[in-house]
């Protein structure tokens, strides 16, 4: 299931994508990851929507939700995990909403992180106990979609991403799911998708 991660295709509408760098395997592992794929998107007029999708174990991989990998990562969080009911094109999806602030040498960073998952289903939930909803799934796929905001409050920013997600969101699902029911994978399909190293 995660070497489909190869079939997303790279450009997201009017959002252009680049391969950004990536965790190393040690963060990988840490976060139940067998198979990766992170970008930054550019719509050419504000700042870059950076996308991680992760496929791992249900075990592993639920128990990096953002509000315990930020703030080890010294983001503080800002008010409570919200769910988001996203619709788009072909269906309909569930999204956490996590907000983190963090000051630095470079000065103050506030970020937005939207977060699913899904299995085979196709169907992206944010479920507040992963094991239980997954729990009988060999493998699970998980979303981030995080971005820098000047304000936490600002709706402009945050219809921005949702924009986003709601144009990724059919490429992402025809490239996992109907590709594996006997569809064609999508053109374009340029993006790589890069094994984790196994543990030593």
């Amino acid at each position: 299931m995660g070497a489909r991660l190869s079939n997303i295709p790279l450009d997201n509408g009017p959002w252009r994508g680049e391969v950004s760098q990536s965790p190393d395997d040690l963060q990988l592992r840490a976060a139940g990851a067998i198979n990766y794929l992170s970008r930054s998107y550019s719509d050419g007029k504000h700042d870059p929507v950076s996308l991680f999708v992760l496929f791992g174990r249900p075990g592993l991989i639920s128990a990096h939700t953002p509000d315990r990998c930020y703030p080890a990562a010294g983001f503080d969080p800002v008010g409570e995990t919200t769910r988001e009911h996203i619709d788009f094109e072909t269906g309909d999806a569930e999204f956490g909403v996590s907000n983190f602030t963090k000051t630095d040498s470079s000065g103050p960073q506030k970020l937005r992180v939207y977060w699913a998952y899904a299995s085979e289903d196709g169907k992206w939930l944010a479920p507040g106990h992963l094991k239980w909803a997954f729990g009988g799934s060999w493998g699970v796929y998980k979303i981030y979609v995080i971005v820098p905001v000047t304000e936490f409050e600002s709706t402009v920013e945050q219809n921005r991403v949702v924009e986003f997600i709601r144009l990724f969101l059919p490429q992402l699902n025809h490239a996992l799911f109907d590709a594996a029911a006997g569809g064609q994978a999508p053109s374009g399909a340029g993006a790589q998708a890069e094994p984790v190293a196994p543990r030593s």
